[in-house]
């Protein structure tokens, strides 16, 4: 599994996120992260692919296939931990 993290840098919401997930990471649960600059053209164009209406969003994935999407928010660690529990048991 790996987070996906759309944001830009003028946007502090989407730093604060996207330090919080980098947080996680270290802190929790080692997970990779991925993030996406929308006002770069391959941030706009994983994006679009993506279908990502707004920012910040955070998608989680796997095998290239979309787990959960928050949209102008982050996962709360508890939630994160269970969906990425949920997959080592699957």
């Amino acid at each position: 599994m790996k987070l996906m993290i759309f944001g830009k840098p003028s946007c502090p919401a989407c730093q604060s996120i996207k330090e919080k997930m980098q947080y996680f990471a270290e802190k929790h649960q080692p997970i990779p992260i991925e993030y996406f600059d929308v006002e770069t053209v391959d941030g706009i164009t994983e994006s679009a692919y993506r279908s990502v209406p707004d920012i910040p969003t955070v998608v989680l994935m796997k095998e290239n296939e979309e787990v959960k999407r928050w949209v102008k928010s982050a996962p709360i660690f508890s939630e994160l931990k269970e969906l990425l529990a949920a997959d080592k048991h699957e």
